[in-house]
């Protein structure tokens, strides 16, 4: 099927809206609707529990905190445009909200989300330079330091964590504390 939604023609092969109360957040670029799974197409998002380094040099879960950033985007009623599937069988979507914003896409802009396999579709070739530009402007994750999504999912030990302190680092800060 070929529609206008917005300002955007859509090759998508099913449209339709549900109230975002039937949508669950599995992750940052993945959503349950009933028994399907969706991925947000031309995105890829941090995985929960994976950590970052936040523009203050502190540790943080940037997979939890992009999830919580598209749960915000979820509100009211939300059109999926359905594009393809994945090699997971998920549904490749882009999502609007109710005032025909793309979601997908502001995850990228707001740097929770970095653009990925981004020129499969149309309707995502936009994602990289809007990656670019919230790299520029120091958004989101771009914010501090992090190992793209892609990279942490192949090695995820390239990610920055928190160490315990060793048993010299903290009998040095007890001298320091008496």
């Amino acid at each position: 099927a070929f529609c206008i939604f917005g300002n955007a023609a859509l090759s998508a092969t099913d449209i339709f809206t549900v109230r975002s109360s039937d949508i669950y957040v599995i992750d940052g670029d993945t959503v349950g609707i009933g028994e399907s799974r969706y991925r947000l197409a031309g995105i890829d998002a941090c995985e929960l529990g994976q950590q970052a380094l936040n523009e203050s040099s502190q540790y943080f879960d940037c997979g939890a905190v992009g999830t919580k950033f598209l749960q915000s985007f979820l509100d009211g009623s939300v059109t999926i445009a359905v594009l393809g599937r994945d090699k997971y069988d998920r549904k490749l979507a882009i999502f609007y909200d109710q005032s025909g914003r793309d979601i997908n896409g502001r995850m990228v802009l707001n740097g929770w989300a970095v653009a990925y396999y981004s020129n499969q579709y149309a309707e995502t070739r936009n994602f990289l330079q809007d990656s670019n530009f919230a790299q520029s402007q120091g958004v989101g994750l771009w914010a501090g330091e992090f190992v793209m999504p892609s990279e942490h999912r192949k090695n995820p030990e390239r990610s920055p964590r928190a160490s315990s302190p060793s048993l010299w680092d903290r009998l040095i800060a007890y001298i320091f504390s008496l």
